[in-house]
């Protein structure tokens, strides 16, 4: 089931069919949202990790199904979203590619365990590699909720230093500081880049 939406989501005539995705997958504005941040940091500090292109579009389709899952309900949803990945003989992804994928659903929240103990990846899956689209996915994931999402973020890089600032409705202020400042979700980022990662919100005024 998912890889035949998943097809319709990475097509051009996917990105104007949001409600079947959701009906489907349980995809919602927030997996586009997570893709998007998500794309946005591979760009931003791919002068420092050098990874590919093939790269880029496996934290694409990683980020676009990352919450799969839900479908099940939101309860171990990182667990049940692997499965359906390992599972779907229709996702348009080979072996590696795969298990690549699901390592990303697996751990996109929740502890990561040593590359040395992943159930997942092989050695000829490049699992440092991995390992560095995931720090960048858990990030983005950070960055967005269900709950509250920024109105705008800006994200800029100087040297070994990240800023975000994620710009938010003064009414879900609240709400926002407790989604996005959560910092175990920046750490592997951190570690695996050798990054300062800054995250700061602004206040928009709502219009009286």
């Amino acid at each position: 089931m998912i890889g035949t939406v998943l097809q319709h989501l990475v097509s051009s005539r996917g990105k104007r069919r949001p409600a079947f995705a959701r009906r489907a997958l349980g995809c919602s504005m927030h997996e586009r949202r997570v893709t998007d941040i998500a794309l946005r940091f591979f760009d931003l500090l791919q002068p420092i990790h050098r990874l590919s292109g093939r790269h880029r579009d496996l934290l694409r389709v990683a980020a676009l199904v990352h919450d799969c899952g839900r479908r099940f309900g939101a309860r171990d949803h990182h667990i049940s979203g692997a499965q359906l990945v390992i599972q779907d003989k229709l996702l348009p992804l080979s072996a590696r590619e795969r298990r690549s994928v699901a390592y990303l659903v697996r751990y996109h929240c929740g502890k990561v365990p040593s590359l040395a103990r992943s159930e997942y990846l092989r050695d000829k899956d490049r699992p440092r590699k991995v390992r560095l689209l995931l720090a960048m996915l858990r990030a983005a994931d950070g960055l967005d909720s269900r709950r509250v999402s920024a109105t705008a973020i800006i994200v800029k890089r100087k040297d070994r230093r990240l800023r975000v600032q994620c710009w938010v409705d003064s009414t879900q202020m609240e709400k926002a500081q407790k989604a996005f400042l959560r910092r175990r979700k920046y750490k592997l980022l951190e570690r695996s880049l050798d990054l300062d990662v800054s995250i700061r919100l602004g206040e928009l005024l709502t219009p009286q």
